[in-house]
C-alpha cells in the first residue's frame, strides 16, 4: 500500500510541473497549425488547429527555508530542461550555501 501512494504522489508531481498559457488562432507570426518551437527559457510553443500554447515549467511546493533544488539539464528543450533535484536539509549532497531563504 504505502508503494502505491509513493508512486501515486511522484505521478502528481510529474503532471503538475507545467505551465500553460493558450491563445485563440490566427498562431501569432504567421505560424501554422503543426508548428513547433523550442524558445529561450524553457519554453515550447505549439500552433494546433483550435488554438495556440505556451508551455513552460510550472512550479512545485517545498520549503524554502529547509530545501532547494538545481535543475539537472537547464539547456535542453522543454520538457527535459525542467528537470530538477531537490536537495533538503538532512540530504547527503544538501549545501546551505544554495539556500535562498535560510531559517533563522
Amino acid at each position: 500500500m504505502q508503494l502505491i501512494t509513493v508512486i501515486t504522489l511522484f505521478a502528481s508531481l510529474t503532471v503538475s510541473y507545467a505551465a500553460i498559457v493558450r491563445g485563440r488562432v490566427p498562431c501569432p507570426d504567421g505560424h501554422q497549425t503543426g508548428d513547433v518551437l523550442y524558445l529561450p527559457n524553457c519554453v515550447r510553443f505549439k500552433c494546433r488547429s483550435t488554438d495556440y500554447i505556451y508551455e513552460s515549467c510550472g512550479t512545485l511546493g517545498y520549503d524554502i527555508t529547509t530545501c532547494y533544488y538545481v535543475k539537472t539539464n537547464a539547456t535542453a528543450n522543454y520538457p527535459e530542461c525542467c528537470n530538477a533535484k531537490f536537495y533538503c536539509l538532512g540530504d547527503a549532497d544538501f549545501d546551505p550555501a544554495y539556500l535562498d531563504y535560510p531559517a533563522q
